[in-house]
C-alpha cells in the first residue's frame, strides 16, 4: 500500500505544473500562480529584481497548492524593459520560462489603467496555462539570443540611436536658421556658414542664436565621431572568425534591430 501511494505521488509530480506569470514594473513585480484554468490565481508581490523573493514565493505557492518539490515550474513575462536577463536567471534556477511578445497578447490594453494590475497578471497566467497545454497560437514567443551574441548587437543598436540623434540635431539647426529666413541645403562647416549667413533683412545672426548654433555644431561633430568609431568596431567584429560572431551575424540578418 505504501508503494502505491509513493508511485501516485511521483506520477502527480510528473504531470502537475506550477504556472507563474510576472507583471513587471519599475519598483515591484507582481506574480500570479496557478496549476490550471479552473483555479483562481494566487497573487503576490516582490520588490523588482528580488530573485530570492521570487524563489520564496514559488516555494510558498508549491506548499499552498500541495505540490511536490520536483514539480515542473513554467513561467512567463512580457518582453520589455527587463530584457532577457530575468529569463536567463529563471532558466538557471531550473524554471522553464518564455518571453512573450506583448503585441501578440489579445488582452485589452485598457485594463492597464485599472487601479490594480491583478486582472493583467491573472490573464497572463491563464494564457500561460493554455500555452503549456498545447495552444501555441495564444501568443508569440520572443526568441532569446545567446548573451554573447546579444552583446555583439549593441554596435548596430547604437548606430541607429546615433543616427537618430544626428538627424535631430541637423533638423534643429535648420529649424533655427529658418526662423531667420535662412535655408541651408547641407550643413558642412557650420561655424563658417553661421558667420557668413545673413538674415532675411541682411543682418548678421544674433550673438545668442549664433552661440547656440555653434554648440549644436559641436554636438553634431561629436555624434559623427562616435558613429565612425562604432562603425569601425562593428567591422572588426564582423571579421572575427568565432561561433559567437557568426551567430550575431545570423541574428542581424533575420532580426530588425
Amino acid at each position: 500500500m505504501e508503494t502505491t501511494v509513493t508511485r501516485s505521488e511521483e506520477d502527480s509530480a510528473m504531470t502537475a505544473v506550477l504556472h507563474v506569470a510576472f507583471e513587471l514594473a519599475e519598483r515591484s513585480w507582481r506574480l500570479g500562480f496557478t496549476t490550471g484554468l479552473g483555479q483562481k490565481a494566487r497573487q503576490r508581490s516582490v520588490e523588482a529584481g528580488d530573485l530570492a523573493g521570487v524563489e520564496r514565493e514559488i516555494e510558498r505557492a508549491r506548499r499552498r497548492f500541495g505540490l511536490a518539490e520536483q514539480t515542473r515550474v513554467v513561467s512567463c513575462y512580457e518582453a520589455g524593459m527587463e530584457g532577457f536577463w530575468l529569463h536567463r536567471a529563471l532558466e538557471e534556477r531550473g524554471i522553464e520560462n518564455v518571453v512573450v511578445d506583448s503585441a501578440s497578447i489579445d488582452v485589452k490594453r485598457g485594463r492597464r489603467t485599472a487601479k490594480t494590475d491583478r486582472l493583467d497578471v491573472g490573464a497572463l497566467v491563464r494564457k500561460l496555462v493554455q500555452c503549456v497545454s498545447g495552444d501555441r497560437k495564444v501568443w508569440s514567443v520572443v526568441r532569446v539570443p545567446p548573451a554573447e551574441a546579444e552583446d555583439l548587437r549593441h554596435n548596430d543598436r547604437e548606430l541607429i540611436r546615433l543616427g537618430d540623434e544626428k538627424n535631430a540635431v541637423l533638423n534643429g539647426i535648420r529649424g533655427l536658421l529658418k526662423t531667420q529666413g535662412i535655408r541651408l541645403g547641407r550643413v558642412r562647416e557650420l561655424a563658417k556658414q553661421v558667420s557668413s549667413a545673413r538674415t532675411w533683412n541682411g543682418q548678421e545672426i544674433g550673438s545668442e542664436l549664433k552661440a547656440r548654433l555653434l554648440r549644436m555644431g559641436e554636438r553634431l561633430q561629436l555624434i559623427e565621431k562616435q558613429m565612425q568609431e562604432v562603425k569601425g568596431r562593428r567591422e572588426e567584429l564582423r571579421e572575427e572568425d568565432t561561433p559567437v560572431a557568426e551567430k550575431a551575424r545570423q541574428l542581424q540578418e533575420v532580426c530588425s534591430l
